[in-house]
């Protein structure tokens, strides 16, 4: 049946008595004077605390549309960590979709921070980490070849040097 309360105000994609919510969009042609509408399915806000939201006496209650009851708000989609399982089907679905449940603040450390800087940090851990993980591509002739070819620069800078300041000026 996979039916669930809902403990929190919800912006759901969901049908109440068959029909979709919708919001109509109109324009009148200042030329022809025509009306141009189109409709577009928007998710539909409820409100638990709101009594005409509410589809049970003092509860909103949804469910996927396989094994709803009549009065119930058919929704399409997974739970949410504010949609309180009601029957055995809905208790699996909901455990199926906890792991996708991330919440940021969780992320940040208890000992205060801002999440910025947890988020910095954790960046830095993981570029360290792929850093360590990367293959040493020289090999040590390479490295002494780079040693000779960087001693053989400056040598031969510092004779530019000594030829420039050996020149008499003008």
């Amino acid at each position: 049946m996979a039916r669930w309360r809902l403990t929190a105000k919800h912006y759901i994609n969901a049908t109440r008595y068959g029909e979709p919510t919708q919001w109509v969009r109109e324009e009148t042609s200042r030329d022809t004077g025509r009306v141009n509408r189109k409709t577009y399915e928007v998710p539909m806000y409820l409100d638990p605390d709101d009594p005409s939201d509410q589809n049970y006496p003092g509860e909103v209650i949804v469910a996927h549309e396989k094994g709803a009851q009549r009065n119930d708000i058919i929704f399409r989609g997974k739970p949410t960590p504010d949609m309180e399982p009601l029957d055995e089907e809905a208790e699996k679905i909901t455990e199926a979709t906890r792991p996708e449940w991330t919440n940021p603040i969780d992320s940040l450390p208890a000992t205060g921070g801002n999440y910025s800087e947890a988020l910095l940090a954790m960046l830095t851990k993981q570029v360290d980490e792929a850093a360590k993980n990367q293959p040493v591509s020289a090999s040590m002739d390479e490295f002494k070849k780079l040693q000779q070819q960087v001693a053989a620069l400056v040598e031969s800078n510092s004779k530019l040097h000594a030829q420039l300041a050996a020149k008499p000026r003008s």
